[in-house]
């Protein structure tokens, strides 16, 4: 592939920002939801422990009313442990009286359990969510995570409190959900921005190498136009001399040459001095000003204007290239392309102004070589 190496660099920086963004931004996202989860299972579940401590406090004045509100209360959290938040019974002494794990009735909760008198009493999704990577850094992952209380609810009229605990190693594995699915979003997404960009860039590349055929078509187009315009500028010229060279003349030559003048008077400074035509190799006007410059370099003035000059000229070896320019044919060194259909003038010697023919006498000049 001609630009492989140009999409290798591309699908290399594509992933590396990928990877990059997804390391960055993943802990903010999965801190972000994990927090919002949190503040939300917490405030559900406050008030779930507030009308259980109602319900309970309703049947505990009852005969046998306590041992009815723990079986009630058993069966209800059966099957809650696997919740991030549940609820158990404990009574006054730390006894634990109910709890969807069976194995723990009748045992004392641990002093270490209790979680709210290290966080103020206070609370909220973002102080669980700093307590459960804390506790993660500095498990060794061998045993099971234990849960956490954090709030207290007390049933009036009893000994009994519904204890609201953290199930850590729930919220452990929901927050390893989050990741996942966060870093999943990051690869499709990452996925699709590489394909779009690569197609993309195929279709630009596409275009612009398209455009840079046709340019190099229309340069080489030139070249060849360019190539075809000297020759015809060398041949025009061993033509002319031919023609010059040559004693015999017809009827049709010997009637301009009648009103082609073969020297031109000129001043160089207060000195009258005729030039030949054929030493002339360009006459050019500047600040109304006629200057004539000779083959050898040379440089002097003349009181007509160019286009009394001109029309004095023989125009097989002369030729307008402007306003301001007249040029010899056998000064011409060279043609070249000039903006986007202009032509510009090479002398020898070499012009003091620049020689350029418009694209309007473009053509006139292309048949004036040509005949």
């Amino acid at each position: 592939m001609k630009n492989f190496r140009f999409y290798f660099y591309v699908t290399i920086s594509v992933i590396i920002f990928f990877i990059l963004l997804s390391v960055v931004a993943t802990p903010l996202v999965v801190k972000n939801q994990t927090t919002q989860f949190l503040d939300h299972q917490i405030e559900a579940t406050r008030q779930n422990a507030k009308t259980l401590a109602s319900l309970c406090g309703t049947f505990f004045d009852e005969e046998n009313g306590k041992n009815r509100v723990l079986t009630g209360v058993q069966k209800g959290i059966g099957n809650s442990f696997e919740q991030p938040i549940f609820n158990s019974v404990i009574d006054w002494s730390g006894q634990i009286l109910a709890h969807p794990d069976i194995t723990l009735l009748d045992t004392a909760i641990d002093e270490d359990e209790a979680l709210t008198s290290r966080i103020d009493n206070i609370v909220t999704g973002e102080k669980l969510y700093e307590y459960v990577i804390d506790s993660a850094s500095e498990s060794d992952g061998s045993s099971a995570r234990p849960s956490n209380i954090i709030h207290l609810e007390l049933v009036p009229q009893s000994d009994l409190i519904i204890a609201t605990h953290l199930n850590i190693s729930v919220i452990e594995t929901i927050m390893n959900d989050y990741a996942y699915q966060t870093y999943m979003i990051f690869f499709i997404t990452g996925l699709l921005a590489l394909l779009c960009l690569l197609m993309t860039t195929r279709v630009l590349s596409s275009y612009y190498d398209a455009q840079i055929a046709i340019k190099t078509t229309k340069i080489e187009d030139s070249v060849v136009n360019l190539n075809k315009l000297n020759t015809s500028l060398e041949k025009y010229q061993k033509n002319l001399q031919d023609l010059k060279s040559s004693p015999v003349e017809t009827a049709q030559d010997n009637k301009p040459s009648e009103a082609v003048k073969q020297r031109l008077l000129t001043y160089v400074r207060n000195e009258l001095v005729p030039i030949a035509v054929e030493e002339i190799a360009y006459i050019y006007v500047e600040n109304k000003i006629t200057y004539l410059v000779c083959r050898d370099g040379k440089r002097s003035t003349s009181n007509e204007s160019l286009d009394q000059i001109y029309s004095s000229l023989d125009q097989r070896a002369f030729f307008r290239a402007n306003r301001q320019i007249i040029v010899s044919i056998q000064a011409i060194s060279k043609i070249t392309k000039y903006g986007n259909n202009a032509l510009k003038i090479q002398t020898d010697p070499i012009s003091e102004v620049d020689i350029v023919i418009g694209k309007n006498k473009a053509a006139q000049f292309r048949q004036w070589l040509d005949l």
